[in-house]
């Protein structure tokens, strides 16, 4: 049975029959640093923490945990008997995820399957906010095919920035299970061992989801390109269209500006309500002509 149970330094802890956990600031546990077996390694790492690593020594395991899109890091530290969490800013969102994990907790867990459920409550609610990201990214293709939306390159970015941040937190995750599994494969039974397969394999398939999210966000954005082209063509096909109806105005323009006295029908009376019928035939034709081609 799982138990908050008080504590003399007023960190909050949670006992099992097996192993506990307990919560500390930073402060906290740096005062406890110097009596753990290599606890001043963790102690370095935590006034930064911008990814996720896990690193085995003989008699204990620690590490670190960013989770971006949460804004949730912490320090860990387990040996055989407790799991110390180390908050580095974010106590309330820390704990309140431990108060959901406590009630779900076996009645007998060691240190290793206390962080095992702590990291799959982690990613429990993941696989919704991917598919809420894809949605998002569909509702701006849907756009994109109706008009072309504005400021579509910032949008690009800022959806390349998040996928990133996810891509990069998933594969970190599912390394850090897998060297936590290598480690602990001597002392785990079967289930445990499975238990931590099925948590890699969701880290997986979480990272292969946010590759096909970067991959859909890059369809976009070539067929953002594709349209930009196509008006692009459109607008010389019609420059080129109107351009090439009034060359043959300017040529007759060219002509008769010449000025030769003995041009054809410099002289007579209709010339240039001839030229005039002329040149609008010529332009007819030719508007006839381009609409059959489709070119207009």
């Amino acid at each position: 049975m799982t138990q908050k149970i008080p504590d003399s330094s007023t960190s909050p802890c949670w006992q099992t029959d097996g192993a506990g956990i307990r919560l500390l600031t930073k402060e906290q546990y740096a005062s406890l640093a110097k009596e753990l077996p290599k606890g001043d390694v963790l102690l370095r790492g935590l006034s930064h923490i911008r990814y996720s690593k896990e690193e085995n020594f003989s008699s204990c395991s620690q590490g670190l945990i960013h989770v971006p899109h949460k804004r949730l890091s912490f320090g860990f530290y387990f040996d055989a008997r407790q799991l110390l969490l180390i908050d580095s800013g974010t106590s309330r969102e820390l704990a309140g995820a431990l108060e959901r994990l406590a009630p779900n907790l076996p009645a007998r867990s060691t240190p290793a399957c206390l962080l095992l459920r702590l990291l799959e409550l982690l990613i429990a609610d993941d696989l919704p906010m991917l598919q809420q990201t894809e949605e998002r990214l569909s509702k701006l293709e849907d756009e994109l095919l109706r008009r072309t939306p504005e400021h579509f390159y910032e949008t690009i970015i800022a959806f390349r920035k998040e996928l990133s941040g996810y891509h990069s937190y998933y594969e970190q995750m599912g390394t850090l299970g897998e060297q936590l599994q290598q480690c602990l494969c001597l002392t785990m039974d079967e289930e445990q061992v499975r238990n931590w397969q099925l948590y890699i394999n969701r880290t997986d398939r979480l990272h292969d989801h946010c590759e096909r999210l970067r991959e859909y966000l890059l369809q976009i954005r070539e067929l953002y390109q594709s349209q930009i082209e196509v008006r692009q063509n459109k607008i010389m096909t019609f420059l080129t269209v109107v351009t090439t109806i009034f060359l043959p105005l300017t040529l007759i323009v060219g002509w008769y500006g010449m000025n030769f006295p003995d041009m054809f029908a410099l002289r007579w009376r209709y010339g240039y309500p001839a030229v005039i019928l002329i040149s609008v035939g010529v332009v007819a034709a030719e508007i006839i002509y381009f609409h059959k081609k489709k070119m207009l």
